[in-house]
């Protein structure tokens, strides 16, 4: 199951200034490496907004890359690497779906999501990363921050006061976070083949036996058929 390709419409930033950008999410069940942003000309990739990296280096001049910093990272279990952008900000906007409580129903709104990435560190990784959430509902801003979507998010669920609840994957009762770690974005585990074996699931223990079964990789903002509400107190994440 796919979705068509969206387009995030935004800010990128540094200390020459600012331009503004498209981020293209293609995304499928079959990857989560499916972000596309281009800035003057030069072409990234990537699977989370906090790695975007230059996929052909050798196309463009020093010049070129000139207003850009890029983290050096080592691929997992490679002798490569690649060039990942830091040391500036995004902004964009990303459609939302939101289910209303007392009216039963869901609506469309925006979550608005200001992106800070720090300096390369000498012994590997930035040295900052922070990120601000804002979405608003019938003229009322809420506002949220953390250093991982997982977290703006549950944060932003805890405002709405039991009023509204996210139609997407982060929000449905079928998916879960691995308890190894996930990254800033798309790092969720879909169970919706295995739905009963993972409502059961209440400890470290399970979920990864569970997972070693079958999940499909899914993005926090993406949504299928088999949505449901999540419920407390379900699954590894609670």
């Amino acid at each position: 199951m796919n979705q068509n390709s969206i387009i995030y419409p935004g800010m990128y930033k540094d200390e020459l200034g600012q331009v503004e950008i498209n981020i293209e999410n293609r995304f499928n069940e079959s990857s989560v490496h499916c972000l596309f942003l281009e800035i003057e000309g030069v072409k990234f990739e990537g699977s989370s907004f906090d790695d975007f990296y230059l996929p052909e280096p050798e196309k463009y001049t020093g010049n070129k890359l000139s207003r850009f910093t890029f983290n050096k990272v080592p691929l997992f279990q490679s002798d490569d690497f690649v060039f990942e952008l830091c040391n500036c900000e995004l902004e964009f906007n990303i459609p939302a779906v939101l289910i209303d409580y007392e009216k039963n129903a869901p609506f469309e709104t925006a979550l608005n999501i200001h992106l800070k990435l720090g300096k390369p560190k000498s012994n590997g990784g930035i040295d900052y990363e922070q990120a601000n959430f804002q979405l608003s509902i019938n003229d009322e801003s809420f506002c949220s921050e953390g250093d991982l979507l997982e977290t703006g998010l549950e944060q932003l669920q805890k405002k709405f006061d039991g009023k509204y609840h996210f139609k997407n994957c982060f929000g449905c009762l079928y998916s879960d976070y691995s308890p190894y770690g996930n990254g800033f974005f798309a790092s969720l585990q879909c169970f919706r083949n295995l739905k009963k074996e993972y409502l059961a699931v209440s400890n470290k223990r399970q979920i990864l036996d569970l997972a070693k079964i079958h999940f499909i990789s899914v993005q926090e903002t993406y949504c299928c058929k088999d949505f449901e509400i999540r419920t407390k107190n379900t699954g590894y994440r609670g």
